[in-house]
């Protein structure tokens, strides 16, 4: 699967300096971490909405669905040595053999969800989905993002998923916390981070989305 749009939405502060400040910035994103021996915690730059409409309409699919299985890959991202100049591309001029690419990867959880409704987008109920998260091991360290959880680490038994699609047919939240919601038997949608994003808003039940798709869509 190809998890560059992960890379590309996501953009990482750093905080290991001198051995990947360089490679970091070449690519667009910078990462930071707490020093700890076997685990980091990474703080991402996503999109935020400050509505329930905004984020409904950032949305390519929303879906109601159930976890089934997820596994850990690396992505790597998109390295263009050809285009614009220094100035533009910091990749711009370097030797294509010369770059460790796998000091760029980056860890993320791919999560098989099966689809139960269909609010919006191009799938269909029954369909199974690949959802890809940032977090997961590399070099025998554990990577987080502060603001997401991972959807195979919860109890929920269903989820509200307002996501991204791409051409590879991979898919990835609008954002951690308006796009990964859980829904509990009565329909009332929750956020599965405590972790605070400011400005950010989500519906109170599941038909409030329902109604916020129809509305767009009139």
């Amino acid at each position: 699967m190809n998890t560059n749009h992960v890379i590309k939405r996501v953009m990482l502060r750093t905080v290991p300096l001198i051995m990947l400040c360089g490679a970091l910035l070449a690519t667009g994103y910078l990462m930071s971490s707490h020093h700890e021996p076997t685990s980091h915690v990474i703080q991402a730059d996503y999109p935020q909405y400050a509505t329930l409409s905004e984020s409904v309409q950032a949305a390519d699919v929303i879906i109601v669905g159930t976890v089934l299985e997820s596994r850990e890959e690396l992505s790597y991202p998109h390295i263009d040595t050809t285009n614009g100049d220094a100035a533009t591309n910091p990749q711009y001029g370097l030797v294509r053999q010369a770059i460790n690419k796998g000091a760029l990867a980056v860890p993320v959880t791919v999560t098989d969800v099966r689809v139960l409704e269909v609010l919006k987008g191009a799938v269909t109920p029954n369909e199974v989905i690949a959802i890809t998260q940032v977090g997961g091991h590399i070099d025998g360290q554990e990577v987080r993002e502060e603001h997401t959880v991972l959807l195979n680490e919860t109890d929920h038994n269903e989820f509200l998923l307002l996501l991204h699609t791409y051409n590879d047919e991979s898919y990835d939240a609008i954002n951690p916390q308006d796009g990964v919601l859980a829904v509990d038997d009565h329909g009332t949608v929750s956020r599965l981070s405590s972790v605070p994003i400011q400005g950010a808003s989500i519906g109170l039940t599941l038909d409030d989305y329902r109604k916020e798709v129809q509305k767009a869509a009139s």
